[in-house]
């Protein structure tokens, strides 16, 4: 059976391959400049409708229908995440209403 600092020499070396095999993607090869890539320019159409991008930066009513979408994902995501503690609620309230409550029993 191995030691445990044979063990952590291990863990060690592997942590740094993974970060080597990760660095490796971030060299100069990948900049735009070098792949011929060029920046976002024109219209893109999505499903909130088309956005529009000036040398690659959005544009100022792109920019306020990005945010109206997030404001939208943010309720939604606030009113999925609220359904199961109202849920709680309501078999409380329901089970006091029809079964009065008795010893030792909480009810708010």
């Amino acid at each position: 059976m191995e030691s445990n600092a044979d063990m952590t020499r291990a863990y060690i070396i592997a942590f740094c391959g993974l970060i080597a095999i990760g660095l490796a993607g971030c060299t100069k090869d990948n900049d735009v400049e070098s792949t011929g890539r060029r920046a976002l320019e024109g219209t893109v159409n999505t499903r909130i409708g088309p956005l529009k991008f000036i040398n690659g930066y959005p544009s100022n009513e792109t920019v306020d229908r990005l945010y109206e979408e997030l404001d939208f994902q943010r309720a939604a995501q606030a009113y999925l995440w609220a359904l199961p503690m109202m849920n709680c609620v309501a078999m409380r309230d329901g089970s006091a209403k029809t079964w009065k409550p008795g010893d030792f029993e909480l009810t708010e």
